[in-house]
């Protein structure tokens, strides 16, 4: 039977996380509320577990009302979505036309071969599957683990660390990059199957093409695809740069696809980029279906 959420009231609540060196980051948990159907099965602990879905943000940071609106469609197949913030952005100063802040912020998470974006990135998968919530439609009863036994009980719900998937829109492919490596390293129990871009733009002077630490054993029996969503007409990613993800992903055995969109731009899937005066950026709407609908289905059929 398949995970299905159509219908059911959508609840979304700030989530305030910590990075490496304590300093607060401002995500957003978006989920289903509970259902008849999940306190009828709340004894089955296969019934307990959720995907969970990682959202990672454009430059526009994480307050940007489109990841809100992609969130909760996400949220109606029957996942926990975090909306991740990379940048430390309470008030959306990220959309501030003085792009000095900004600047700083994104030379300081390249720093020191991505240290600080790793660490972020990090978080944010802890965050995720640390959170719990108790059967009930009220938004108090989502909890973290400073609140509740992180152990799936009879009544609770938890995000699966085997059904994980990321999601990047422009910047928010770096992160991406970060999920590759990080679920490598062989002191992390939990794997990401399905990561996702749109218009991501990948480029890096340098991307290592060795694996950290080989985390082999259930993530090898685990089906590992990419898929990447890219405007042919897009001045901020390169073919080159595209070839040189795809092998560099591919490294991490994940088996990489690419969707490329004639007459898309970068941010094809916006609509409020069809009033940006940029010529850099449009929406197209034949393409902004076509690649959901395609996200859609790898969600569908890795996830649920």
């Amino acid at each position: 039977e398949q995970n299905t959420y159509e219908g059911h009231e959508i609840e979304t609540m700030p989530w305030t996380y910590y990075d490496d060196m304590e300093r607060p980051l401002y995500g957003h948990i978006v989920r289903p509320t509970a259902t008849n159907k999940d306190n009828k099965n709340s004894n089955s602990k296969q019934n307990n577990l959720r995907p969970g879905i990682l959202l990672y943000h454009t430059a526009a940071g994480p307050q940007d009302v489109f990841l809100f609106f992609k969130a909760s469609q996400l949220a109606k197949l029957g996942c926990v979505v975090l909306i991740c913030d990379i940048f430390s952005d309470p008030t959306g100063w990220a959309w501030d036309s003085n792009r000095t802040k900004y600047n700083q912020v994104r030379n300081d998470l390249a720093r020191d071969d991505h240290w600080l974006l790793k660490s972020r990135v990090l978080a944010s998968i802890q965050t995720l599957l640390s959170t719990t919530f108790s059967l009930s439609t009220s938004s108090s009863s989502v909890k973290s683990d400073d609140e509740q036994n992180a152990n799936t009980t009879k009544g609770t719900l938890h995000v699966d660390k085997d059904r994980l998937a990321a999601i990047g829109w422009c910047l928010g492919a770096q992160p991406i990059l970060e999920v590759l490596r990080v679920q490598s390293w062989s002191f992390f129990d939990f794997s990401v199957p399905t990561l996702i871009s749109f218009h991501g733009v990948y480029h890096r002077k340098e991307l290592p093409m060795e694996k950290e630490d080989k985390n082999h054993g259930r993530q090898e029996q685990l089906q590992r695809q990419v898929l990447i969503c890219n405007g042919i007409n897009d001045p901020f990613v390169s073919q080159e740069d595209l070839q040189r993800t795809k092998k560099f992903m591919e490294s991490f055995d994940y088996k990489v696809d690419i969707l490329q969109y004639n007459n898309a731009w970068h941010g094809f899937t916006n609509p409020a980029q069809a009033f940006n005066d940029n010529d850099a950026f449009d929406y197209n709407q034949a393409a902004a279906q076509s690649s959901w609908e395609s996200a859609i289905e790898l969600i569908q059929r890795t996830l649920l």
